[in-house]
């Protein structure tokens, strides 16, 4: 497994023990979002949702690279009523507030096993009239996390055959009307 994917999964993990039955959803998303993304996030309020991306490279050899990595935790809740309750709670929801007050401490200096030790970059107010429109209350906070890849030279070996690809094709215009798929099975010896 990648050890992004293992540092991915332990970050969930440890916010999801922390918050329990306080949050609704605990999950990655991509981190750029869609109007799909935006949905996902609405119908999982209150929630965590985590992204990871790469902010530098420190140094490198032939086979190795640190990387200062970032993981990008969104918070977002909404609220039947006024906008107040999202970023406040009440008696039947947690509000953002709460949530960055209680993520920054459980995860700032906190090291992966095998990893780094996360810090707080920043933590921010990401309003925009979309989301207000959309009823939600959203704040990011960003940790950093040197990380080292290396290329141990392993092939992995719990991979199938390369056997079938599938392809559909939105040629120009890009207009939703698919022109053309593929599906090819390649033979096997």
């Amino acid at each position: 497994m990648s050890r992004i994917g293992d540092a991915e999964d332990a970050l969930l993990n440890r916010v999801r023990t922390r918050f329990g039955a306080a949050l609704k959803h605990v999950e990655a998303i991509p981190s750029s979002w869609d109007t799909a993304t935006i949905k996902r996030m609405f119908i999982g309020t209150p929630g965590v949702f985590l992204s990871w991306g790469v902010q530098r490279g420190q140094r490198s050899t032939d086979s190795t690279a640190e990387l200062v990595v970032l993981w990008e935790f969104d918070i977002v809740t909404s609220h039947e009523g006024k906008e107040a309750p999202r970023r406040r709670g009440d008696s039947r929801a947690i509000g953002a507030y709460e949530i960055v007050e209680r993520l920054i401490p459980l995860l700032h200096g906190w090291s992966l096993p095998n990893e780094g030790t996360l810090q707080i970059e920043t933590a921010e107010n990401k309003y925009s009239a979309e989301n207000e429109r959309n009823g939600l209350t959203v704040y990011g906070v960003l940790f950093s996390m040197p990380m080292t890849m290396d290329d141990s030279g392993e092939t992995p070996t719990d991979l199938d055959d390369f056997i079938r690809f599938y392809a559909d094709w939105d040629q120009a215009p890009a207009d939703g009307q698919l022109e053309a798929q593929d599906h090819v099975t390649l033979p096997q010896d």
